[in-house]
């Protein structure tokens, strides 16, 4: 188990279908208990585990998306559980074409209570709850979205 510290600021937030579930939470100051790392290769030190849609390779380190025309995502087989908060933390290498966003996913279709895009290249952190069930932990890469993602963190809060 690893404390960390880090802060909750609330911002509000909805699902990309409209429906507003629970807001996102902005992470830096309050210390969470993490259990051990949840996904293999997040570093993206070899082109393995992770399950590629258009426009995203994995090379040098890097994973990618450069500019699929339609939403699409790098994906790893995950079953989280149901209503469980987990903390997330993604490093953007570069972004030139917004956006990105962390998800839980189930045959593709988000089912996390937060889908808030990334914009910028930097370290940002997310804690994500399942709202149903699900088969994959996702980044989804939307239509015109040019991004590198140096690494990627997933710990359930315990």
């Amino acid at each position: 188990m690893i404390a960390l510290p880090i802060a909750c600021g609330i911002t509000g937030d909805s699902l990309l279908d409209g429906s507003t579930l629970l807001p996102d939470l902005a992470v830096a100051g309050v210390g969470l208990s993490l259990g051990p790392e949840l996904l293999a290769n997040g570093d993206f030190a070899t082109d393995t585990v992770w399950t590629k849609g258009v426009g995203w390779t994995i090379a040098a380190g890097l994973a990618t998306c450069t500019t699929p025309g339609a939403n699409s995502l790098l994906s790893q087989a995950f079953v989280p559980i149901v209503g469980r908060t987990y903390y997330a933390v993604v490093f953007v290498s570069s972004m030139t074409a917004p956006a990105l966003s962390l998800r839980f996913t189930n045959a593709g279709a988000n089912v996390t209570n937060t889908a808030t895009a990334i914009g910028t290249a930097g370290t940002f952190t997310r804690l994500m709850i399942p709202v149903s069930a699900a088969d994959s932990f996702s980044i989804n890469g939307t239509a015109a979205a040019l991004a590198s993602v140096d690494s990627v963190s997933l710990r359930l809060v315990i």
